[in-house]
């Protein structure tokens, strides 16, 4: 069972989820979390560990220690339709379990999932993020607070300087936190289908058949045709 979090008053103000299921945080780390203090009154990042030791970190840096048994059932809930086989939830996350151990890419892939799978740690904000840890934050507010304050936009994401194509980069793009943003990941099918390929790559004899899909390219498709998204780049 999943406890639920009281909600934090948190207008303007952005949670950064980032899940981790590494044996050990990356070397990196204590200089990673330093730099995100220069945007700490506005930005709280949450990294989820399941088997990494909790490190001190900024105040704004919040280091959750997470069961993957709590992970997996957080995963379970995306399918809405799992196939008959999973039907049960504990068969089902036992599937994601074995999954999980032979293909721990399986969690990029949900990176468009996040705010349903973390609702109870965005609760309250008015906005939240995916990111990757392998980035050195600095003041954010300088390049991209108007998009946070401004009601115009609804998914602000960077660039590497080719603003003429609209894609959500996986290093950092932030999301207005309402319903119809978060629930944009089930316009991908290899997402709602979650159970589906699980079970394919279960019964197919090798540990190589996962097809790998990128979180960041279907999600950018969704959002960029979707009339009543506006989208900052």
């Amino acid at each position: 069972t999943i406890q639920q979090r009281e909600a934090p008053d948190k207008l303007n103000r952005v949670a950064v989820l980032i899940p981790y299921l590494g044996p050990s945080l990356p070397p990196w780390f204590d200089a990673f979390t330093f730099s995100l203090q220069a945007s700490a009154h506005t930005y709280d990042w949450y990294i989820f560990v399941a088997d990494a030791k909790l490190r001190n970190t900024p105040s704004n840096v919040k280091m959750v220690s997470m069961t993957r048994d709590d992970y997996y059932h957080r995963i379970a809930r995306l399918d809405e339709d799992p196939p008959a086989e999973y039907k049960d939830v504990a068969t089902f996350v036992e599937a994601i379990r074995k999954a999980m151990e032979k293909k721990r890419v399986i969690m990029v892939e949900l990176k468009p999932c996040l705010a349903t799978m973390f609702s109870d740690y965005i609760a309250g904000y008015s906005h939240w993020a995916f990111a990757d840890m392998d980035i050195l934050g600095g003041n954010f507010d300088d390049a991209i607070q108007p998009a946070i304050t401004s009601s115009n936009y609804d998914i602000t994401t960077l660039s590497f300087g080719d603003t003429y194509r609209m894609y959500l980069r996986g290093q950092m793009t932030i999301h207005r936190n309402t319903p119809l943003v978060n629930s944009l990941w089930k316009g991908c099918d290899h997402l709602v289908t979650l159970g589906r390929r699980i079970m394919a790559f279960h019964t197919s004899g090798t540990d190589e058949k996962w097809s790998f899909q990128s979180a960041e390219g279907c999600i950018s498709r969704v959002a960029a045709d979707h009339k009543n998204v506006s989208i900052m780049v």
